[in-house]
């Protein structure tokens, strides 16, 4: 094995590593705060319950502006300066972040505080919730304090640290409001438990982080230099990515909007069981984009002839996992709808298999902005988010117009759609990379062949809604799998990488083993047929 492929399986087993273990703290807390949100709305009732969710809406909206860009900006230094075992610049990034979410944090806090009385009455139309929005506005400081650290640990090369973090926060949140309520505290008790989960968090969080980089010795830790001398490249990197994620943020926002004026209640509630319920495809892909970003740095950092074949492995490797993910639940749209919210939420099954079968292209997007915030191309993902936020703003209004719902999910992925155009665009032509199309069609193939089957089977069948998405779930993977080697979709270099990437997993290594022993099996099988 050559020392390239070497150096990138190493970097892609620990990224891998730290992915699955960012994937498990994110799926934990997603399922904690999922189980909680019931609870807690079934103590509260829908009065107080309504009354707790509007104490966020301000802490909410201005913990955004406490960053800058700061956090996304803190990935990417600190896994180029951990890759040079620059330990001292790490500090010094890690201090100068710290230092300055806590005044704008602090500054933030006690300005809310402050002005409970007056935003209770004029904004929020209820002046009784003076006292809780002063609870409230303690999330500013403490959850930048925690996004902070949370980043901090991925671009140390550490986003399980992250997950579990997360996990934290969520179990000490949710049990805390419950053990509240059952004493009788009531709304007041379910916001001080909700800060109070941040708080817990953003200190252990703190804590871990000083462990973390104290007594680390690197090359340059002779020099110093002053805190202030890192927050300019720290804003000046990240406010692209920070104006990047406001565009975003008012996208989805201008969408909601748009179904307020064009679709029924009913309409709006599928909707959002549907943006829900792809929440599965998320939970897949958003950990593999978490730690792509501090990857591409480091490989930068190694040798920028390696970031071609790495971005090539990323692009090929997050859709073969992603890509059939979004098609199964696209597929069994149906399925999950009705298990999850009812029969009355029949219209959520259209709007979740046109989204789901979309979100399958998703995984080239997510590499390429990982790809350009890794390599000091942040205004590239700034360009790409502005073309989807330009279009949907009239794409929205029209098509909603006359489609309803649908037609906002179209808007968003042709918004979308322009964006991977643009992105992939540049990286072809001024980036002189290239993917390898014709493998990535067969995953496609592969995937749309075994939803087909193992959809009509599934229904031939007509069994319950559950039993049917389990069988069809386990037919599914065979077939997928299966497909996969047939088509030769993977060579023997790619499955020595998965080998080595996925083997030492906890709990799915050895499952993943099996699963690649039996593409060999069935790769080895057709070349001997084919030759004979």
């Amino acid at each position: 094995m050559s020392s390239e492929r070497q150096s990138l399986v190493e970097l892609g087993v620990e990224a891998v590593k730290e992915g699955y273990g960012f994937f498990i703290g994110n799926t934990l807390s997603t399922l904690i705060l999922a189980i909680g949100s019931i609870v807690i709305a079934r103590l509260l009732g829908s009065e107080n319950y309504g009354v707790y969710s509007l104490s966020f809406i301000i802490p909410s909206m201005l913990v955004l502006f406490t960053s800058l860009g700061i956090d996304q900006s803190l990935i990417k230094y600190v896994s180029e300066y951990a890759s040079k075992k620059l330990y001292s610049n790490i500090r010094g990034m890690f201090q100068a972040s710290l230092l300055f979410k806590l005044v704008v944090g602090a500054t933030t806090t006690i300005m809310i505080y402050l002005l409970a009385g007056p935003l209770a009455s004029n904004l929020l139309n209820r002046p009784y919730m003076s006292s809780l929005i002063k609870i409230s506005s303690l999330l500013i400081l403490f959850q930048a304090l925690y996004t902070l650290c949370s980043n901090f640990f991925i671009g140390f090369g550490k986003a399980s640290m992250a997950g579990a973090l997360a996990t934290l926060q969520a179990l000490v949140k949710v049990s805390l409001i419950i053990v509240l309520l059952i004493l009788g505290f009531q709304t007041w008790g379910a916001v001080f438990g909700h800060v109070f989960g941040y708080v817990v968090a953003a200190i252990i969080g703190l804590f871990i982080s000083i462990l973390m980089i104290r007594g680390r010795n690197g090359s340059n830790d002779h020099r110093s230099a002053s805190q202030i001398s890192f927050i300019k490249p720290l804003i000046s990197y990240g406010l692209p990515l920070y104006a990047s994620t406001i565009f975003t943020v008012m996208a989805q926002q201008y969408s909601n909007v748009v179904l307020a004026r064009y679709a029924s209640d009913a309409q709006v509630g599928s909707y959002m069981a549907a943006m829900n319920l792809s929440m599965i495809i998320m939970l897949v892909s958003t950990p593999i984009a978490i730690v792509l970003y501090p990857s591409f740095s480091k490989i930068e950092v190694i040798g920028r002839d390696k970031l071609a074949r790495a971005f090539e492995l990323a692009v090929r490797y997050s859709i073969l996992l992603i890509a059939p993910t979004a098609i199964f639940v696209s597929a069994f749209s149906e399925n999950l709808v009705i298990i999850v919210y009812g029969e009355t939420f029949t219209s959520a099954i259209s709007y979740l298999f046109l989204y789901a079968a979309f979100c399958s292209i998703i995984p080239l997007l997510s590499v390429e902005m990982s790809y350009f915030n890794g390599v000091g191309l942040p205004k590239k993902t700034l360009t790409s988010t502005i073309i989807s936020f330009l279009l949907i703003l009239p794409l929205s209004p029209i098509l909603a117009h006359f489609l309803s719902v649908i037609g906002v999910i179209l808007a968003i992925i042709i918004a979308k759609l322009a964006a991977i155009i643009y992105a992939t665009n540049f990286i072809v032509k001024k980036e002189m990379i290239r993917f390898n199309v014709h493998q990535i069609l067969k995953i496609y193939l592969a995937s749309l062949a075994s939803a087909a089957i193992s959809l009509m089977i599934a229904r031939v069948i007509s069994l319950h809604a559950l039993s049917s998405l389990i069988i069809g779930g386990i037919l599914f993977l065979t077939l997928y799998v299966t497909f996969i080697a047939l088509l030769k979709t993977l060579d023997e270099g790619d499955y020595y990488n998965l080998s080595e990437i996925l083997g030492g997993l906890r709990f799915v290594g050895r499952l993943a083993e099996v699963i690649i022993s039996y593409m060999r099996f069935i790769d080895g099988r057709f070349r001997r047929s084919r030759k004979a």
